[in-house]
């Protein structure tokens, strides 16, 4: 398991059944609630444990991005800022400290060890520990708090000079729109040869996470079952996504440089290393982002799909650049094995999750060649099996689920 928020961010906690927390150095920091800051927008809350280097370049960019931002003071207003420690290392805690009046520093820590699934082993225990952690971070900034939203950052990442407007933007997207289950800041495809738009924006039905927005809606649903380990996986699964899609970039706002992690940099030199991360500063208050409204983003991507021209292979597509210099194509796969086999050509992520493949949106997986000329789209054919619609779940659901949706 890798990028999605996938323990890169080694985000420990012990968790074990009946365990107490043990709330000594956790106790609510003064004047860190909604209440105390009511021109709050969103928490953003940096998950960590005990990588006191990571952590340091994490927040030396944080506090870049803030600067560049176009009202630094009116960002720091709305996006309080929070660092979760994990455990009891004696230097984060330290430099958490040197933070005072820039970051609240709240502290997770259990009494026991966590109590290992059948088939795991004592080196899955990190992701046991990162799924409770989560759980006790956001149960602060929610339950505690009172935010409304909160973007959740891990400890290995830089973030792109936009980053703040992009969520103060697409915020209102996640508070109005039902069927978007949450913002990300990247793209899991998102690597230097595969992408060119810094303001091209997508829906998937894939959560990438790797610093994404959640609403309290959201959470107030997933709380009472959020899982004891993997919870990015989880996150993905569809019986708890139903049908909801998350809003990313093509140009990632956030670059994950934890090479050494949870995950043991699982993906980290063929994907990782080489994503972009967005150097323009986008004024995204003024981007006309109507084409993410779901039902004409499916318009929209069931017409591009119908119009494209149809191609086997890469070699094929850089051949066109003569005829077809700013060509859209398509490449159909039958089924999982088959999307494999393409991603590896492409050189995107080969992963598939419960019927998603990663990045994918009804199946449909976009990607950028030759300097941005020619946009691909691996696409499903009509006989591959992928994941439902919000719609879908919406015409299935019972009226007891559709109230735990808001709707």
């Amino acid at each position: 398991s890798s990028g999605g928020g996938d323990g890169d961010g080694d985000a420990s906690s012990e968790n074990g059944d009946g365990a107490k927390w043990m709330d000594g150095d956790d106790a609510l920091p003064d004047g860190a609630s909604l209440r105390d800051r009511p021109t709050a927008y969103a928490a953003v809350v940096v998950i960590a444990c005990d990588r006191v280097k990571y952590l340091t370049r994490t927040v030396e960019s944080i506090a870049r991005a803030v600067a560049s931002s176009p009202d630094p003071k009116k960002t720091r207003e709305e996006f309080p800022l929070f660092i979760s420690q994990d455990g009891d290392d004696a230097r984060t805690t330290t430099y958490a400290r040197t933070l005072e009046g820039k970051f609240y520093h709240v502290r997770h820590r259990q009494e026991r060890l966590p109590k290992l699934r059948d088939g795991d082993s004592a080196r899955h225990r990190a992701y046991y520990r990162i799924s409770a952690h989560y759980k006790h971070a956001l149960g602060r900034l929610f339950d505690d708090l009172g935010y409304e939203r909160v973007v959740i950052l891990e400890d290995d990442m830089d973030l792109a000079p936009d980053f703040f407007a992009y969520f103060r933007r697409l915020g209102d997207v996640l508070e109005r729109d039902p069927s978007v289950y949450a913002i990300s800041s990247w793209n899991d495809n998102g690597q230097k040869s595969l992408v060119k738009d810094e303001r091209r924006l997508y829906r998937s039905d894939f959560f990438p996470g790797l610093g994404w927005m959640m609403h309290a809606r959201l959470w107030k649903e997933l709380r009472p079952k959020w899982p004891d380990a993997y919870w990015d996986d989880w996150m993905r699964q569809s019986a708890v996504r139903l049908g909801r899609e998350t809003i990313r970039p093509e140009v990632c706002r956030t670059f994950n440089f934890g090479e050494k992690g949870a995950s043991e940099g699982q993906w980290y030199k063929t994907h990782l290393a080489n994503v972009k991360l967005a150097s323009e500063k986008v004024d995204w208050g003024n981007e006309d982002l109507s084409y993410l409204d779901a039902d004409a983003y499916e318009r929209a991507v069931a017409e591009a799909v119908d119009a494209a021209t149809p191609a086997r292979d890469p070699s094929q597509i850089t051949r066109a650049e003569i005829t077809n210099p700013k060509g859209v194509f398509k490449v159909l796969y039958k089924d999982e094995a088959e999307f494999r086999r393409l991603a590896a050509k492409f050189h995107v992520f080969p992963e598939w999750k419960d019927g998603v493949p990663r990045g994918g949106y009804r199946g449909v997986v976009h990607l950028k060649m030759n300097d941005g000329r020619h946009e691909v789209m691996l696409v499903p054919r009509d006989a591959a099996k992928v994941t439902k619609t919000f719609a879908e779940y919406l015409a299935s659901v019972d009226g007891g689920k559709a109230e735990v949706l808001g709707l």
